[in-house]
């Protein structure tokens, strides 16, 4: 990752043969939006304020190569490139910022209410933990301390979907995480998650991402 401050900059690359660059230009303002609403955690943006350069090399895993590469196939009709285009660039820094310590992630300067923050915190932490059988909402509520209204609210501000919204979306990525490690089978995968059956889990998969898990462990 490149930050700089000034709308023009030049970068140089020292590149092997054959090498493939690709470049993706987001304004501070469009990468802010999505952390602080729609992302699923929030993010530490006080480097940023100092207009200082921040030059942040990072080895790239294996899911990340594989976005990449998906990035580069050819898609038709030009609308539909532009979605799938968008999806994978989401996909592509979601996975990115995943690895950095959930401790630097999760203490934006820019949310107002700090003690909120760490109620929804502790709830996205609660049902990750027992996502196999996670509590209710009125039960999740209660073991956060707020309401039910706040806890639906304020969830969906900060992590940009409902409660079970997001779980679902964390249980997917992390499906696509364990097929990619190769080292469960699908049915597998399917208890580790919770699902009663393997064919709830596929079912699952495939109208999140439109493809079964079978073929996107061979992709």
């Amino acid at each position: 990752m490149v930050y700089f401050k000034d709308n023009e900059m030049n970068v140089f690359f020292n590149l092997p043969p054959d090498s493939e660059l690709i470049v993706i230009l987001i304004s501070i303002e469009y990468f802010h939006s999505l952390f602080s609403i729609e992302g699923n955690f929030l993010f530490n943006f006080s480097s940023f304020k100092t207009g200082n350069p921040i030059i942040e090399p990072k080895k790239i895993s294996s899911v990340i190569k594989l976005i990449l590469s998906q990035l580069t196939l050819k898609q038709s009709p030009e609308l539909l490139k532009l979605i799938y285009i968008k999806g994978k660039v989401f996909e592509l820094l979601s996975y990115y910022f995943s690895s950095t310590s959930e401790s630097e992630n999760e203490s934006c300067p820019y949310i107002a209410n700090e003690e909120t923050a760490s109620k929804i915190k502790h709830a996205k932490q609660l049902i990750i933990k027992k996502m196999n059988n996670p509590p209710s909402l009125p039960q999740l509520a209660k073991e956060v301390g707020l309401n039910i209204k706040k806890l639906k609210t304020e969830f969906k501000e900060f992590y940009g979907v409902p409660v079970f919204t997001f779980l679902l979306n964390y249980k997917m990525e992390l499906a696509k995480k364990l097929l990619l490690e190769r080292q469960l089978n699908v049915n597998e995968i399917a208890l580790y998650l919770g699902y009663s059956t393997s064919s709830h889990f596929i079912a699952a998969f495939k109208r999140k991402f439109e493809i079964t898990p079978k073929q996107f462990a061979k992709s």
